[in-house]
């Protein structure tokens, strides 16, 4: 429309001027039309152009894609297949590509393929690939095949260990922070002018087994989430392959390792019959030393006049090898010593030979006898041979003066394992040289001897192997709570060496309490450390639920009987609260805990017994205790206290008065403990706990009672503002306050009303309001036209975690918050936990 006006002193429209006006607005209206048409055809073009390029994109993303599944993993190598991935994304999809393996999965050593890196996260990383496009001009820091440390904040590190790809669509001042701890490569992107970055984990099988690292340099477009699903995508496809290729090389390596086995089986299954002297005399004991005198013993001077056996030094030592790696050296001379030597009366070779005990790199005859595991021969013996057979040229004259004649080495095999050798001599007045049958013969004698050296050096080795297996069943870590300072021992049984039945753990819950648990399973051996460790996995998740100590033992009795052919255990279960001192106990059938007053009174909590786990059927009751400051508490098993010959009473006597000793460290009384009730001893095993009640701190803990008044909101948000100012956890000020908001609300309009606000701080930061309404909260979606209905999805969403339990009084909602690295550093001065 257009609207035509004229002043007062000009004269009026006329016809003319009307006619004059319509041709005007009709030229206008074309020409408005004319561009708005023209602006409708650019924007369907402009949408056209970027239809057309995206779909050029996704065509170059498929045929990439395509591309991938033809060259990665095309052949079974690990380096092989980890730079097939950098050469498929270079150039397409980066101007530079890193591929990083973990250095356990590029070494293999056919165990777990999760990192076995240190607690703080670092990565053990090997370079397996690297590509860079013509032109992109990046220099690599490390040569590919290195093996580098990644600090744990950097983006390598942390996309390993969180398993989350990282993106860095623009590398500016901010970005270049990733780099911070790792100064060398942030030098080199700065120098190399990387524009943009991502780091993707290589991922198969639930596994992380490496990253690849995407660069751009002269490539102006950054990375963008399409960009990130499509490294994603070729991460996945390569991730299987090098998985594949590391599931091969293994199942490779042990199936050479079974042949070997077999071989050699069948090899000594083709020597001589069993001899009688020797099935009676050698391995009558399981001593290293004492089979390997039995044999020369035997053979002396029956079969030759002078024989020493030496055994490679790591069978000695310990006789404990990591899985799949031989005993044996692949190159140079074997470090041997000398376990046995004998000789006939009279003559006087012994001088020239090792002597028992002596440590020495052998011979290079016999390092090429252990080596190829065949026994060789030398029917007579001269100048030349004997350089040979000895390790020192000093030796060669006396032996050839002695009157060496015949030479015989045979090694010692025993499951496919080299252990060392045995040389027999026989010497001039003995004309016979050795042939072979005679070698047959000591081939036998040799390889019945390295059985039992063998049975010797795995029986140390399996007890070595049930000692670790009794405490990877107990806990790892143990820490301080804001309540308890704890101390644990735990002993195998002296004489025995099955696994046990004992256990204790320590399980920190909600809002700051710890559970304290201590079992014996009745019996030894590989069964009772199962049920062992079923019985602490139900314990534990039971306790983590929350439930009463006497519940917990009910669950736990159902679990025992459910285990069958009459599995008992017994066991005590306590649960501490830093906040008001008490502690609930409940006992199945265990013996009683020791409690030390603060003013060293000790006596025995005589609890309701219960029935033994796995009766069934026996109710269990709890006893509530309240522990003051510095008050201790001592839970252990029946190996402490019961000694053969020994009264029981006598033995809970002593551990109540030594407990309650004073000790400069509860370390200490834990030693004491040990040493008073010889516990080195012990026909059982042991496990004992001592728990010290602190003082309440407030930089642990803080209180604050609510009311029914509605601004007690505020005054619960400015408590939450002031006491993590006070606790340097500033950063969680403004989360904290709205979730304590949410909370309070809560309880006042939906739980009676709030009567109690704490705050906790341990290794996360526990709030916890408690209020006079037993029904449990939960979670609810709120229509979009709700007023109301969405408090607890917030708490859901942004808590570490949450959850309630019933109280005497109603109930205690808490939840969780992770405190930020570094911050329970900062308050290390103040008494932190």
């Amino acid at each position: 429309m257009v609207v035509y006006l004229r002043r007062r002193d000009r004269a009026a429209f006329e016809d003319e001027d009307v006619t004059l006006g319509d041709e005007l607005a009709s030229r206008a209206a074309v020409a408005v039309d004319n561009a708005r048409l023209y602006l409708r055809e650019h924007q369907t073009l402009l949408a056209r152009q970027l239809a057309l390029e995206e779909a050029n994109a996704a065509r170059k993303r498929l045929a990439l894609v395509n591309e991938a599944s033809a060259r990665i993993g095309t052949t079974l190598d690990l380096q092989r297949t980890a730079q097939e991935l950098a050469e498929v994304a270079s150039p397409g999809l980066a101007d530079s590509v890193v591929v990083e393996i973990l250095e356990d999965i590029a070494h293999d050593d056919h165990g777990s393929i999760e990192p076995r890196g240190p607690a703080d996260r670092s990565a053990l990383l090997r370079r397996l690939g690297y590509h860079s496009s013509p032109g992109a001009g990046i220099r690599p820091i490390s040569p590919v095949g290195s093996v580098q440390r990644f600090h744990p904040a950097t983006p390598y590190a942390w996309c390993l260990a969180h398993r989350r790809p990282v993106l860095v669509p623009e590398l500016d001042e901010q970005a270049l922070h990733w780099f911070d701890a790792d100064p060398a490569r942030a030098k080199a992107v700065r120098e190399d002018g990387v524009r943009s970055f991502m780091i993707v984990p290589l991922i198969a099988r639930g596994a992380a087994l490496g990253v690849a690292c995407f660069y751009r340099v002269v490539t102006d477009r950054p990375y963008d989430q399409e960009d990130l699903a499509l490294a994603g995508e070729l991460a996945s496809r390569a991730a299987v392959a090098i998985d594949n290729a590391r599931l091969f090389t293994r199942e490779r390596d042990a199936s050479n390792a079974r042949e070997q086995a077999l071989v050699d089986a069948q090899a000594a299954q083709g020597r001589l019959a069993l001899l009688n002297d020797a099935s009676n005399q050698i391995g009558t004991t399981l001593d290293l030393q004492r089979t390997a005198e039995e044999l020369v013993e035997l053979v002396v001077p029956r079969f030759a006049d002078f024989v020493t056996v030496d055994l490679l030094d790591a069978v000695v030592q310990d006789g404990f090898t990591e899985e799949d790696q031989p005993l044996m050296p692949e190159n140079g001379r074997v470090l041997l010593r000398a376990v046995a030597v004998g000789e006939v009366t009279g003559h006087a070779l012994g001088s020239a030979a090792d002597q028992v005990g002596q440590v020495s790199r052998s011979a290079a005859i016999y390092a090429e006898s252990l080596r190829t595991g065949r026994s060789i021969l030398i029917g007579e013996v001269d100048q030349a041979s004997m350089n040979r057979i000895t390790a020192h040229p000093d030796r060669v004259d006396p032996a050839i003066q002695a009157g060496v004649h015949s030479y015989l080495m045979v090694p010692l095999l025993a499951r496919g394992q080299v252990l060392g050798g045995a040389e027999f001599i026989r010497m001039r007045h003995n004309p016979k040289p050795f042939d072979e049958a005679d070698v047959a013969l000591a081939e036998e004698l040799a390889s019945r001897a390295a059985v039992a050296i063998d049975n010797a050096r795995l029986y140390r080795r399996e007890r070595t192997t049930a000692l670790m297996l009794q405490h990877s069943l107990l806990p790892q870590e143990i820490r301080t709570t804001p309540g308890l300072e704890i101390a644990y021992r735990y002993l195998p049984a002296s004489v025995i060496s099955e696994v046990g039945g004992d256990w204790f753990d320590v399980i920190p819950l909600s809002c700051g309490r710890v559970a304290l648990v201590v079992g014996d399973v009745m019996g030894h051996g590989m069964r009772a450390a199962a049920s062992m460790g079923q019985l602490r996995t139900a314990a534990r998740t039971l306790i983590g639920m929350d439930l009463a100590p006497d519940r917990v033992l009910r669950r736990l009795d159902e679990t025992a009987a459910a285990m069958g052919e009459a599995q008992f255990a017994t066991c005590v279960c306590a649960v501490f609260d830093p906040l008001d001192g008490r502690v609930v106990l409940a006992s199945a059938g265990h013996l009683p805990p020791v409690l030390v007053e603060p003013d060293g009174a000790a006596q025995l909590l005589i609890l309701p017994t219960g029935a033994p786990l796995g009766v069934g059927g026996v109710p269990f009751e709890a006893v509530t205790f309240t522990l003051p400051g510095e008050a201790l508490l001592c839970l252990y098993t029946d190996g402490l206290v019961e000694r053969r010959g020994r009264d029981l009473d006598v033995g809970l006597e002593l551990l109540r008065d030594t407990v309650a000793e004073h000790r400069t460290s509860l370390e200490q009384r834990c030693d004491a403990v040990l040493e008073a009730l010889a516990a080195g001893n012990s026909e059982d095993d042991i496990a004992v706990i001592l728990a010290r009640v602190l003082p309440r701190r407030p930089d642990w803990i803080a209180v604050l009672e609510l009311s029914e008044d509605p601004e007690v909101v505020g005054v619960a948000r400015r408590f939450v503002r002031e006491t993590l100012a006070a606790w340097q956890l500033t950063s969680l000020t403004d989360v904290a306050q709205l979730l304590v908001s949410e909370l309070v609300s809560n309880a006042l309009l939906h739980a009676g009303h709030p009567t109690q606000l704490r705050l906790i701080r341990d290794r996360v930061l526990s709030i916890a309001v408690a209020d006079t309404d037993a029904r449990a909260p939960r979670v609810r979606h709120a229509e979009a036209d709700d007023e109301g209905g969405r408090g607890m999805h917030l708490i859901n969403e942004l808590a570490y975690r949450w959850g309630s339990r019933a109280t005497v009084d109603g109930k205690l909602v808490w939840l969780e918050l992770e405190i930020p690295l570094g911050a329970n550093a900062a308050m290390s001065g103040t008494g932190a936990p």
